[in-house]
């Protein structure tokens, strides 16, 4: 199956880069996912594989008097054509005023923004990462070496912000990042993220503006984000509706509007079923107004 040529873009080909959080005791942590895709369309089948996930240390009045803690992640993306990891660690030391995090810490837009994948194909996301959920700190990681750097999140009232800095050494790139997120009440939420990385020879600007919202039943968004890949300009809507008619069950309509060099429309629905332990399974439909044929998709995976 040519999910590789969906709607990947030159600049992305030229650059050569092929949930819900559960607590341990005493302040330790595990968060992320991972998950087994099994993809068909008329013509083919195929396979991907995603784990993405974090674990570490949450200092806390009942786990330590101490302010310093770490985290250690993988992002592991194989199928599809690729096949390759991204290892992040870090030192975080939390103060009155915010928590700093030195090492090799993630990204700040991947936490601040993230959208769940048209139709639930997050290998369909992972193809559209100029203006899909992958920041451009991921993005680089997964095809550079460790991402060192320093990572500052805080909270003001209804404002949390981050504040991060890269620096790639086996590419010589640099990336920054910052983020702002602004919650109107427990419903509503609004969130702005803009990064800048610095290829040899090339720079990459990358903005992204969201609303989002939920109430018992009902979860929605809307996103616009747009890339500047060298001289490659992609602008793109993005909107969700998840409907939970029953607990652990949720049904998800989506879209996604790519605008470069001409008007990609893809969209899909899906849906998931999550145990109480975590593991779930998933299927989901993902169609384009003119660049693929019908993808089906069913997952099996276990959130942390």
């Amino acid at each position: 199956m040519s999910l590789r040529n969906v709607i990947l873009v030159p600049a992305v080909l030229a650059l050569s880069v092929p949930a819900a959080a559960q607590s341990a005791p005493d302040g330790f942590f595990i968060d992320g996912y991972a998950e087994i895709e099994s993809l068909h369309t008329s013509n083919d089948d195929d396979n991907f594989s995603r784990a993405n996930f974090d674990l570490g240390f949450e200092p806390s009045s009942t786990a330590s008097n101490l302010p310093i803690g770490f985290t250690l992640g993988i992002d592991s993306v194989h199928g599809l054509g690729f096949n390759e990891n991204a290892i992040y660690g870090a030192l975080t030391y939390r103060a009155d005023f915010g928590k700093f995090s030195l090492g090799a810490p993630r990204g700040v837009a991947d936490d601040y923004l993230d959208f769940p994948p048209v139709g639930g194909l997050r290998a369909l996301d992972l193809e559209i990462t100029p203006v899909g959920s992958m920041g451009l700190v991921s993005f680089f990681a997964l095809s550079h070496d460790t991402p060192y750097g320093l990572r500052y999140d805080g909270t003001f009232g209804q404002f949390d912000v981050g504040a991060a800095y890269h620096r790639f050494t086996d590419g010589d790139v640099d990336a920054y990042g910052l983020a702002l997120r602004y919650r109107f009440n427990d419903m509503w939420k609004a969130t702005g993220t803009i990064e800048h990385a610095t290829p040899p020879g090339s720079s990459i600007t990358r903005y992204a503006m969201a609303v989002e919202g939920e109430s018992e039943r009902l979860k929605g968004g809307l996103r616009y984000v747009s890339s500047d890949f060298g001289s490659s300009d992609i602008n793109a809507v993005n909107g969700y509706l998840t409907y939970t008619p029953v607990e652990r069950l949720d049904l998800t309509v989506s879209a996604i509007n790519v605008e470069s060099g001409g008007s990609t429309t893809i969209y899909g629905l899906d849906g998931r079923y999550t145990s109480t332990l975590g593991a779930y399974v998933a299927a989901g439909i993902a169609d384009s107004s003119n660049s693929f044929s019908t993808i089906y998709n069913v997952s099996v995976g276990w959130e942390f």
